[in-house]
């Protein structure tokens, strides 16, 4: 069992209570949810796809959810790309996958549904009776549909973009019905479960008929640049991969390892990884075809030398913190994208180009009222460092070096701080989540997003990416945001968001001047 890797959502759900919870595990049990695999769904790559990914996602969410049993009919061969847990059979694929995570959740795989359970996820059309407390998730193309009455067809066009935002919605439900029942517990969460069928389009976000375009036989990525392989950045590295016949060129920039504290989100990672200390980025290089050039970059975005001109045309901003943001804008990307997500469920992604939208700047101005700024500043005054060397561990997710850890330590003894010294060599950020609550600082953001919140933004800017080689007419117009939490907004819409008018950045003409080089050289979009 790899030791600590619930701790964020652990903490999430301390947050969404509002106080400290004694025996989390113990109040929410037994959890149990079953994955129903309906026929159609089983000899389909789209429901194959779907079915792989839900279970991904929630053998993951202990302790709202401790034990996952995937219901078939029967077995089929692997009908799809798997960026990882390869086997030739589709109940081979999903065996590794359940047993390479954390042993909390208690996975199994059966013929015969269970004869009690909390809630379970059918996908397909085609089974037999189903039992109470059953919600129904489908996707055909790029749309993912839910109703809560009724089965949806998995069988339609092949792709993993549709197939995983279906996945993601799926899970949500679950967690929501899961959480609801304890509402006196979680009452700073809002949570409303959709209780009308739904069918959410990610090509065009609308939840109305649109266009839902077949993926070409070899979809190319272009030349992408990912600035953090986290939550966000792995889920979309993780869709690319599962991809068939994909090419292209990615450059992955990211310093950190996989830790035990964040396998409830990182789709791409196991036990495995943390027993080895696998690079993030290195990891999901591994993931991708040979048709598929993927340069991995071990260290942060300020140490990487090693990109060319052309490497900043197409850049997905994973990253941690607003400076680390602002750093990659002053690159001045032809497409930036961006993502983020919240304890709430909120999920959000972005578009940007320099002088048609937003920019980070715009987005997050810089300056002494800057959060992260008055962040590492009581930082700077708790841990006895300098200010702009806590800047660099929010920036980079530094490492604490063995004189850090050492001179913190000795104050944490003499002044008795009620918070745990870092280990050397432990990155900021996974120090930081260790320390949820012991922290006394009034700026310190410890908010911990929800795990498929995240992902589900990541999926999407997976979609972006396909779209803006294949589809640009379909590309984001800068902004859409959504819920997963709360009730999915029908009505919502992509947005464009102009930028700033006192905006340095974007008023700044060598700014503006080195992006119209990268433009004419041929690196940012022809189209806008």
């Amino acid at each position: 069992m790899t030791e600590g890797w619930d701790t964020r959502t652990t903490a999430l759900l301390q947050n969404l209570a509002g106080e400290s919870v004694n025996s989390l595990a113990q109040r929410l049990a037994p959890g149990h949810l079953v994955i129903q695999v309906g026929g159609d769904a089983l000899a389909s790559p789209q429901g194959q796809l779907l079915v792989s990914f839900a279970a991904n996602l929630a053998g993951r969410l202990f302790p709202v959810v401790q034990r996952v049993t995937i219901v078939m009919p029967s077995d089929h061969k692997l009908l799809f790309s798997s960026p990882r847990w390869r086997d030739a059979t589709f109940s081979g694929h999903l065996s590794m996958l359940l047993h390479a995570l954390p042993e909390l959740v208690a996975c199994s795989i059966s013929r015969e549904p269970p004869a009690t359970y909390d809630w379970a996820l059918v996908v397909g059309s085609e089974m037999g009776d189903v039992g109470h407390s059953t919600i129904f998730v489908g996707a055909d193309g790029w749309e993912a549909s839910f109703s809560p009455d009724r089965p949806i067809a998995a069988t339609g066009r092949k792709n993993p973009v549709g197939a995983y935002v279906a996945a993601c919605i799926g899970i949500a439900e679950i967690w929501k019905r899961l959480l609801l029942p304890h509402g006196d517990i979680f009452h700073k969460a809002i949570i409303r479960p959709l209780m009308e069928p739904l069918t959410f389009s990610a090509f065009t976000y609308f939840v109305s008929p649109g266009p839902n375009p077949e993926l070409p036989a070899a979809v190319t990525l272009g030349r992408v640049t990912g600035v953090g392989v986290g939550a966000g950045g792995g889920a979309a590295m993780f869709t690319l991969a599962s991809l068939e016949g994909a090419r292209g060129h990615l450059n992955l920039i990211d310093p950190d390892e996989i830790e035990a504290s964040n396998l409830n989100r990182y789709v791409m990672a196991d036990t495995a990884d943390v027993d080895e200390r696998m690079n993030k980025a290195k990891l999901a290089a591994r993931m991708f075809g040979p048709q598929v050039t993927v340069k991995p970059y071990p260290r942060s975005f300020s140490e990487c030398d090693g990109l060319e001109p052309a490497d900043y045309g197409f850049v997905l901003a994973a990253v941690h913190t607003r400076e680390a943001r602002r750093e990659i804008q002053w690159e001045t990307p032809g497409v930036l994208w961006d993502a983020g997500a919240t304890q709430d469920g909120d999920f959000r992604i972005w578009r940007m180009i320099l002088g048609q939208t937003e920019c980070m700047h715009c987005k997050h101005p810089p300056g002494a009222e800057d959060v992260e700024y008055r962040k590492a500043a009581q930082l700077s005054k708790l841990l006895k460092l300098e200010h702009t060397v806590c800047l660099r561990k929010l920036r980079d997710n530094e490492i604490f070096t063995e004189a850090e850890a050492a001179r913190i330590a000795g104050l944490v003894q003499d002044e008795r701080l009620e918070f745990d010294p870092p280990r050397p060599q432990q990155r900021f950020g996974d120090w930081e989540a260790e320390q949820c609550g012991k922290l006394k600082l009034p700026e310190l953001d410890e908010e911990v997003p929800i795990p498929f919140a995240p992902v589900m933004a990541g999926v999407l800017i997976a979609g972006e990416i396909i779209k803006e080689q294949h589809f640009p007419e379909y590309v984001l117009d800068s902004r859409y945001s959504n819920t997963l939490m709360g009730q999915f907004m029908r009505r919502s819409r992509p947005v464009r968001i102009a930028p700033k008018p006192d905006c340095k950045l974007c008023n700044d003409p060598l700014m503006h001047e080195q992006f119209r080089a990268r433009a004419r050289s041929g690196q940012a979009p022809a189209h806008q």
